[in-house]
Parts: C-alpha cells; structure tokens; sequence
C-alpha cells in the first residue's frame, strides 16, 4: 500500500509540474502575444499621425505647382502672342515660375522607426502592411524627381533666361523667388510687387517654357497620386 501510493503521488506530482510547465509557457506566449499587438497598434497609429502631417506638406505642394502651372501658362501664352524674335513684355512674377522648383521634406521619423521594429510583419492587414513597407520607396521617387527638376532648371531653363533677359530684368525674376518659397512653405499671399520685364520671344526661351510647364503638370500629377495613397493608407490604419 504505501509503494502504490508513493507511485500514485509521484505520477500527480509529475503531472502537476508539467503543467505548471505548460502553462507558464502558455502565459509566456500570451504575454509575447499581447506586447507585439501593443507595439504594433501604437506603431500604427504614430504611423497614421505622420502620415497625416505629410499629406499637409503634399497639399502644400500641389497648392505651389497650381500657381506655378497658372503663371508659367500665362507667361507661355504672352511669348506665344508674338512673332519669333520679338520683345514682350512678361510680369516677372510669371517668368520667375520657371526657375521654380518645389521640394519637401515630410517627417518620416514614426515611418522609419516602425519599419526598423520588425513590427511591420505584425500588421494583420496584409494590404496597410504593403502600403506601410512601400512608403521609403515612395519618398525616394519624390525626392529623385526632385533632384530632375532641379538639375533640369539649373542646366537649360536658368541659362535660356539669362540670355533671353537683360541683367536688370533677370534679377527682377529672380526677386520674386522668396514668394513663391513662400506660398509653398505656407501659402503665404504674394507681397512683392511685379513689374513687367522684357523677354525675346525665341524658339529656346519657348521651348524652355513649355518643357518647364509640362514637367510641373506632369510632376502635379505625380504628387497628388501619393496624396490619395497617403490619405486611403491613413484610413485603412482607423486612426
């Protein structure tokens, strides 16, 4: 009898420590479980306010190309009122949106930092967990085609203006620079008087023109298409 029972208390000692086995790493799991959905949802949701104050800075930005697309139109429609090789008189404000080059630098800082996480593979939705890993790629896109307008404004159109200007009228254009970094920074009104300048209307200054406006419309198009990724990215999020 007291051998029987030994075994019989053995056996349910055993079984009581496998599972208090079991069950710590039940909990163990559970806890794991828990703090990478917790991590994962505050990661979301500080991906989300981000990605809200980037759509503001691509707002911004679409604002800054309507007015640069308007005026440029304006000042290519003057140059194309005249015969080839003729002088017309240009606002300088018009002419100066062709050395305008609108660039941003939205914060990425959440973004990055849930992406190096390793959180990312947590998101159950497998589309805002596509939409979340693209995000770099995207703003590297931005950013290249940035680096294009710039490189294409600083080696054809800001040399075609100043053989097509005089250095007075140039520098007059290059004046009304700081308001159109303004009314992209925050859409600050126009403050500086324009005055007209003299332009030879020449099949290069034309054609700088309209490469420059077609570039800004086609970069417009561009920008507001990852406008509606970020705002649909931000919706699928539920933030």
């Amino acid at each position: 009898m007291p051998e029987q029972y030994s075994w019989r208390s053995r056996l349910s000692e055993g079984f009581t420590i496998v599972l208090s086995i079991l069950a710590a790493f039940a909990l163990d799991s559970w806890w794991h479980n828990y703090t990478v959905a917790r991590d994962v949802g505050s990661g979301i949701r500080a991906v989300a306010e981000e990605l809200v104050e980037v759509e503001r800075h691509l707002e911004l930005r679409i604002a800054a190309y309507d007015q640069s697309i308007e005026y440029l139109s304006q000042a290519l429609g003057l140059i194309e009122s005249v015969d080839q090789g003729q002088i017309v008189q240009v606002p300088d404000k018009l002419m100066a949106g062709a050395l305008y080059t609108p660039t941003i630098d939205p914060p990425t800082g959440a973004i990055n930092a849930f992406l190096d996480s390793g959180l990312l593979s947590g998101v159950a939705n497998r589309d805002l967990r596509h939409r979340i890993g693209e995000l770099p790629s995207r703003f590297e896109d931005g950013a290249d085609d940035e680096m294009s307008a710039l490189s294409y404004v600083d080696n054809n159109v800001r040399p075609t203006l100043e053989r097509s200007l005089s250095s007075t009228d140039f520098s007059a254009v290059l004046k009304q620079m700081p308001h159109y970094w303004a009314l992209f920074r925050d859409s600050t009104p126009w403050a500086e008087p324009s005055i007209s300048v003299s332009v030879a209307a020449t099949p290069e200054l034309h054609n700088a023109i309209a490469s420059r406006l077609q570039m800004m419309k086609f970069a417009r198009v561009e920008v507001e298409d990852f406008r509606r990724v970020v705002v649909s990215t931000v919706a699928m999020t539920g933030y």
